[in-house]
């Protein structure tokens, strides 16, 4: 296996192991997966705390960078996980 296709497994892998979880009534943390480091006896753990005000920042951003992006497909076309998040529901 190629050092690029072996990469791009192991990307995809991580990709799907993304956690996020209500840590308390304030905090969500996102826990991202351990990809492994050479040198490193074990891979660094990589968790991200969010108070409510970032995550509406967040979601601001994103709701900003999806004005950007194509538009809507049809009505008659199969919704997709992207245009899941749309407000617009039929």
């Amino acid at each position: 296996m190629s050092v690029h296709r072996r990469f791009d497994s192991i990307l995809a892998e991580a990709v799907t192991k993304f956690e996020w979880t209500l840590v308390d009534r304030a905090t969500v943390r996102l826990q991202l997966p351990a990809l492994p480091e050479a040198g490193l006896p074990e891979p660094p753990r990589i968790r991200l705390d969010f108070d409510a005000g970032g995550i509406d920042e967040m979601i601001d951003r994103l709701t900003a960078l999806r004005s950007q992006m194509l538009p809507e497909p049809h009505r008659d076309q199969p919704r997709t996980f992207a245009s899941f998040w749309s407000t617009d529901l039929p």
